[in-house]
Order: structure tokens, then C-alpha cells, then sequence
């Protein structure tokens, strides 16, 4: 997943509830800030349709159940909507939700807890908070932390040498990071401190007639989340 976009950012207004229908109260205060809810619920089919998946600002799964076979039922690809830049809310009753955040965290996600003295984990993550609390949580933090554009799913980055290699999951993350690009071209170039890849890129952009932009390389490394963030922080 990649870390939060500061510009650029789309204008994603579409809001999905998953699997249930959107809560009265939720849909008023997600279309009060300008939003649009989805009529219809979400399955996990839409997650991987890039058409579903045009103007989605954020995906809600909200559940009154204890049951535990209800709560693991959370969908699958949390991480797929996380790496297209969607904002993912999570809200259930109080007496779960540390059952629930361990589900989350076991998927490797990073989640993040609206409570007093949590520390703040960087975007995109998960929003998971009580429904005791008002709708207002989940759609101020849509409104203040709005997407930026999709994944150029189309978009297949070329290697420069035989040797370079990557995980197929940063190929997502290429076609989000490189989304107004109509070629990347990558080559393996070492190892960061964090024990990241380091990357050399060349992208040429969509609106570069002549084919001059971006002549310069630049540096993308890869890794583990919380190892880039700590060696982009330091």
C-alpha cells in the first residue's frame, strides 16, 4: 500500500456500503458534504472492476452482529481497495471491536482506532470505530482525507535489464503512483537502509508531445510498509 497522496487528488464522490443497505443516518451524512451513496450494496465482485471502481471515494461495512463468523466475513480484498487509494470504514458494535481490529491486523492492514492518545497511522488505512459514535466520524474523515486518482490499471511497466524484478503487488502501486504516465520503464538498482528495492524510473507522461518530460530518473523503493515509512520519516 502506498503512502497517502498530498496532491492531485480526484474528485471521488461515490460512496459504497457493503453488502447491506446504506444506514439512513450514514447516507445523510455522507451526501450533507457533497457525497453520493451507491443505491445498491457492494460484494467483493465490484472490487475488482475498474468501472466500479471510477469516482469511489470510500467503501462502508457496517454490522450490528457479535458473531464471530458475521465479523470475518469482512471482505477479502481490503487490501486491493487500500492500494486503489479507497478509504475503508469498518463500524461495529463496541464489544467487538478489538475482534475485530485482530481480523484486520492478522490480514496484515493497517488500521487506525478514532481514539483518544492513538497514534496516527499514516494513509491509506482502515477506519474502524464503535457505532455508538455518529455517522459524522466516518464522513468527515472521507471529506478530509479524499482520494486521489486510480490506479492506471492498463498501465504494464517494462523492465530495463533481465535482472530487475518485483513483487507483483507493486505493480498497483506503479499504475497509481505513475497514473498520468503512458510508459514507465524500472530497473533494480540495490537495496535501501529499510531493506526496501530501490528502483530507477522512467515515465514518460500523457500530456508530453514532444516525449521530453521526465528524462530525468526517478527513485521509487519497495517494501514493507512500516520500514519505508520509518526510513521516509528519518
Amino acid at each position: 500500500m502506498a503512502i497517502d497522496r498530498m496532491l492531485n487528488r480526484a474528485n471521488r464522490r461515490r460512496i459504497s456500503w457493503y453488502s447491506s443497505q446504506p444506514d439512513p443516518s450514514g447516507r445523510v451524512a455522507f451526501e450533507q458534504r457533497g457525497f453520493v451513496v451507491d443505491a445498491k450494496p457492494s460484494d467483493e465482485k465490484n472490487f475488482a472492476d475498474a468501472t466500479f471502481l471510477q469516482g469511489l471515494a470510500a467503501v462502508i461495512f457496517a454490522t450490528g452482529s457479535l458473531k464471530p463468523e458475521t465479523l470475518a466475513a469482512l471482505p477479502k480484498d481490503i487490501a486491493g481497495l487500500l492500494d486503489a487509494d479507497c478509504r475503508v470504514i469498518v463500524r461495529v458494535d463496541a464489544r467487538v471491536l478489538g475482534m475485530v481490529t485482530g481480523i484486520l491486523r492478522r490480514r496484515s492492514l493497517p488500521v487506525q482506532l478514532p481514539l483518544p492518545g492513538e497514534s496516527l497511522t499514516p494513509l491509506p488505512h482502515v477506519l474502524v470505530y464503535a457505532s455508538a459514535h455518529s455517522w459524522d466520524i466516518a464522513a468527515n474523515h472521507v471529506l478530509e482525507h479524499q482520494p486521489g486518482p486510480l490506479p492506471r490499471f492498463g498501465l504494464e511497466p517494462t523492465r530495463m535489464d533481465a535482472e530487475t524484478r518485483w513483487n507483483p503487488r507493486f505493480t498497483v502501486l506503479l499504475q497509481r503512483a505513475f497514473w498520468d504516465c503512458s510508459a514507465v520503464h524500472i530497473e533494480q538498482i540495490g537495496d535501501g537502509r529499510s531493506g526496501a528495492k530501490v528502483y530507477k524510473v522512467f515515465a514518460r507522461l500523457d500530456k508530453d508531445p514532444l516525449g521530453i518530460a521526465l528524462r530525468m530518473p526517478l527513485l521509487v523503493k519497495a517494501g514493507n510498509r512500516g520500514a519505508v515509512l520509518k526510513e521516509f520519516e528519518h
